[in-house]
């Protein structure tokens, strides 16, 4: 899976889906909003109002929902 979209240069987050499968990742490691949001602008360009979209939405999740490393990195 790539991380960020190609079709727009430079590559950035603009993709929900990615987006969250990257916050997800980034949580279920344990990391914070702060850390995650740096890390991901960090990697990328990002689209802030869809960063903080899908970093309320993945705050309403339950723990379980929230999948570990290990699954992330078979879904990859």
């Amino acid at each position: 899976m790539e991380w960020v979209s190609s079709g727009r240069k430079p590559s950035r987050f603009d993709e929900a889906e990615l987006m969250v499968a990257a916050i997800r990742v980034l949580a279920a490691e344990g990391f914070d909003r702060p850390v995650i949001e740096r890390t991901l602008m960090n990697i990328a360009p990002v689209d802030l109002d869809l960063l903080h979209d899908c970093l309320d939405v993945i705050a309403t999740m339950t723990p379980l929902d929230v999948p570990t490393a290990a699954s992330a990195a078979k879904a990859a």
